[in-house]
């Protein structure tokens, strides 16, 4: 039994720093992924294997040596419910056997591999999963550039371990029978384990939005808003490959803010406005989507005879309307990004990117996450130029940024959630999927959300 998991990264599209405040934020799924193999195998003495060739991991280890944690896991296997925290001691003995197999992992290799092992020993007792098993992460996601890669591949191992254990069909995907409301929380919350085993104790936000794709308000402490099937934006993501420290940016955030909090309190309440406008307006542009869609299937405007963002061709007043909500996020990307330079978090390298973005006309940029270097985004607007010279402003642009030791990325938001793969040439041996270029990885499919 083969198959492909795959789940979305992500950006923080509004709001970030202001978040720490309470002030609301927007995370939106983005089209570069991981994509995760698993293969199964009978053998006398079972193993599990996990490679990631993107960290250059080759982990090996036999089912057996894990026997002995899997017993004391307290997970419901009738019910499949998950911990609220991690047993420290599995942790530690996890840690320790990584150590032991591998003496040479790296601290990123260990916690990626701690990860997986946490969530097989609970998904997978030898009672389910009585096979060897081979796990293969492939990622388009630059890693470690604050846009979920973690998160992506937890999702991955999460709905690949539910797979094997049966509380993911995959007779769903042969059928293309979409998740369940319910499995697609169990993904979630198992997936919100494997991160507090890398993270200690994460938000949350970056394994919900590779979950369910779209996008998600959230504000502090429990609120978050989903929005699903949004309007796709076209969307350059630039990583500056600058090291930066999140805890120092955020740090220095709280600094001036107790300092001139007569001067930060209103930029954060204008940031956090900001994310409120800007979910109206997305909630919006879906609206207008979904209208237009089913004025197609009802007959009442023509199918589609080219493709844009939206899949909207033919009514003009949407495609006009639509234009005007792009123009609307253009402002608040600038003005976000200007509030942002406010709060100290920019860098010069970020503003080589804002800058070439308008000199080569491709929309508006702000940065995205902690900010000090890391990565910028910007929203790209077809106004005013042709599809041609759009994409020749693209090319410019991408040369551009590589003289800086840039890397552009071309991707949509409001990508789709993880789904499920079983027929595709790449399944024919795990050497096929390693040789798959990266570029190519996301023509694998069809895929089953």
């Amino acid at each position: 039994m083969d198959y492909i998991i795959s789940a979305p990264g992500k950006v923080i599209l509004f709001g970030e720093h202001a978040a720490v405040f309470g002030k609301p934020a927007i995370a939106a799924a983005i089209d570069l992924r991981t994509y995760l193999l698993v293969e199964t195998t009978t053998s006398d003495t079972p193993t599990v294997t996990l490679e990631f060739p993107d960290i250059h991991l080759n982990f090996k280890v036999q089912v057996d040596k894990l026997a002995s944690l899997t017993a004391q896991t307290k997970a419901d296997h009738l019910n499949w419910s998950t911990p609220k925290t991690l047993d420290k001691h599995i942790f530690d003995s996890l840690s320790s056997l990584a150590l032991l197999e591998e003496p040479g992992l790296t601290k990123v290799q260990q916690a990626a591999v701690v990860s997986f092992l946490y969530l097989y020993i609970h998904l997978c007792p030898p009672s389910v999963c009585e096979d060897s098993s081979n796990w293969v992460v492939r990622s388009t996601l630059p890693i470690g550039a604050g846009l979920g890669s973690s998160a992506s591949i937890c999702v991955c191992l999460a709905a690949g371990l539910l797979v094997l254990n049966g509380q993911l069909s995959i007779d769903q995907a042969r059928d293309f029978k979409s998740l369940t409301e319910k499995q697609l929380s169990l993904v979630d919350d198992w997936s919100f384990v494997g991160e507090m085993c890398i993270h200690g104790n994460p938000s949350g936000i970056d394994n919900a939005v590779a979950t369910q794709g779209g996008a998600l308000l959230f504000q502090r402490p429990n609120n978050r808003v989903p929005l699903v099937d949004i309007p796709e934006m076209k969307l350059l993501l630039t990583n500056t490959k600058h090291p930066r420290s999140t805890a120092d940016l955020v740090g220095g955030v709280g600094v001036l803010t107790k300092e001139f909090g007569s001067i930060m309190d209103p930029i954060m309440t204008s940031v956090g406005e900001i994310s409120n406008q800007a979910m109206e307006i997305i909630s919006r542009g879906k609206k207008m989507v979904d209208q237009s869609n089913l004025e197609i299937e009802q007959g009442i405007l023509p199918q589609p005879t080219s493709e844009d963002a939206c899949n909207v061709m033919e009514d003009g007043a949407t495609l006009q309307k639509l234009r005007d909500i792009g123009s609307e996020m253009q402002h608040l990307v600038r003005i976000n990004h200007g509030l942002l330079i406010a709060m100290g978090v920019s860098h010069p390298k970020l503003e080589i990117i804002r800058t070439a973005s308008i000199v080569h006309n491709l929309g508006e940029t702000k940065l995205t996450g902690a900010g000090g270097g890391g990565c910028a985004i910007t929203l790209v607007t077809s106004k005013d130029k042709t599809a041609t010279q759009l994409e020749e402003n693209v090319i410019a642009f991408t040369e551009e940024m590589a003289t800086h030791g840039f890397e552009v990325h071309e991707t949509t938001i409001g990508a789709r959630g993880v789904g499920m793969c079983i027929d595709h040439p790449s399944l024919k041996t795990v050497e096929a999927f390693k040789k798959v270029e990266r570029a190519d990885l996301k023509n694998i499919g069809p895929w089953t959300h």
